[in-house]
């Protein structure tokens, strides 16, 4: 009994033996290409321009190859009619495999981002190595000219401009969509994608990274632009602003607020002549955090005025992205999905028409806003 016993253990521990891969995924690792952001550009004859931010430098010698002065990243470029044969060609140029399991970014270029981005989308739809959560943004020039400079903040610009998203995301500053998110909507009959839009700034002469204003596709093609304001909308809408900052004038002072939470919700009302009311129902919770030269008036003065204030600059800010993505023709709400579960015997009437519902419907915003803390300083401010 003891002998089996023994055998038992002895056979358990060669399993595990065996399956401790030791210095195999080492030498693997050097093997392969680190991708850590693409990017994708419009070229000549209809054809695409890879551009491949790769970490680390390599031993190859290509003409399609820019070292960076750190050697941080290494760039590989190629333009073709499929993304899946350039970077076949990449891998045969550098002797070794492209893998993009940490690949951080999607950026397209702002002329490719108009001609249409669904194909190009596909392989990295198929790719089994391929990350779901990737961040998709669109440059206001070229994919390349972002991935390919470095800042002073960032040496490896994909890794940059992931953090970069991240904080924005945190504060509440600009939308962030990643491959599966913009995928559901592609794949939606009446949902149409955002992304991120980023550009180089170059005050000073240093160039850095600006995350602003957010990217409108109408199926997969770029068909506008919001701006900062525009994008905080948006935001609001969509039930995302749950901190961040509320800058506002009040008593013709400027006042800051911190969002100490917020709800917000989307619900269409269909009449019985298909005129459509979009209702936007949000409250918010506010906390004063800096105010200036308020000599002698009280906290609640100081709460209800601004809490008339902030409730107008949500409703502007809600309603102003609305109309100019009515505009556009582009519900990025989701608007006709909440129409579709709501009415079903309706929809089948009105979906081949829904485009021209979306851009006549009437949005109703309406804001409750209360400010739940003061600060330090709780009656009198001076």
């Amino acid at each position: 009994m003891k002998r089996k016993k023994y055998i038992g253990v002895f056979l358990a521990a060669v399993l595990i033996l065996c399956s401790c891969t030791g210095c195999w995924g080492s030498k693997e690792l050097t093997d392969m290409v680190q991708v850590i952001g693409t990017g994708l550009d419009n070229a000549e004859n209809g054809q695409t321009k890879l551009t491949v931010q790769a970490g680390s430098a390599s031993t190859s010698k290509s003409d399609n190859k820019k070292k960076s002065a750190e050697s941080q990243i290494i760039l590989y470029q190629k333009t073709g009619n499929g993304i899946f044969d350039m970077v076949r060609d990449i891998t045969h140029e550098s002797n070794r495999r492209l893998f993009i399991g940490h690949n951080q970014c999607i950026v397209f270029g702002k002329e490719d981002a108009q001609k249409g981005v669904k194909n190009q989308l596909d392989f990295f739809l198929r790719d089994s190595e391929a990350r779901m959560d990737v961040n998709i943004l669109v440059s206001d020039s070229t994919a390349e000219e972002i991935l390919s400079t470095q800042t002073e903040d960032y040496d490896m610009p994909a890794v940059g401009i992931k953090q970069l998203l991240e904080m924005q995301q945190a504060n509440a500053e600009s939308v962030s969509t990643d491959l599966m998110d913009f995928s559901l909507a592609l794949a939606s009959e009446t949902t149409c994608p955002v992304a991120s839009m980023i550009h180089l700034s170059k005050s000073n002469g240093k160039p850095r990274f600006v995350v602003s204003g957010t990217a409108v596709f109408k199926k997969d093609k770029l068909v506008g632009t919001l701006d900062e304001e525009k994008t905080r909308g948006y935001l609001w809408a969509m039930n995302k602003m749950k901190n961040g900052v509320v800058n506002i004038q009040s008593h013709s002072q400027p006042v800051c607020l911190e969002i100490l939470g917020s709800r917000a919700a989307i619900k269409p009302v269909l009449q019985a002549n298909h005129h459509l009311t979009v209702h936007f129902p949000i409250s918010v919770k506010l906390g004063i955090r800096e105010i200036k030269n308020q000599d002698g008036i009280s906290y609640d003065e100081l709460s209800k005025q601004l809490e008339q204030d902030v409730s107008h600059l949500i409703q502007k800010k809600i309603s102003d992205c609305f109309h100019e993505t009515q505009l556009y023709g582009t519900d990025i709400y989701g608007v006709g999905k909440l129409v579709e579960e709501k009415y079903p015997q309706d929809w089948d009437n009105i979906k081949d028409k829904w485009d021209t519902l979306y851009r006549n419907s009437i949005p109703e915003v309406s804001v409750e806003v209360k400010v739940k803390d003061s600060g330090e300083i709780s009656k009198t401010y001076g």
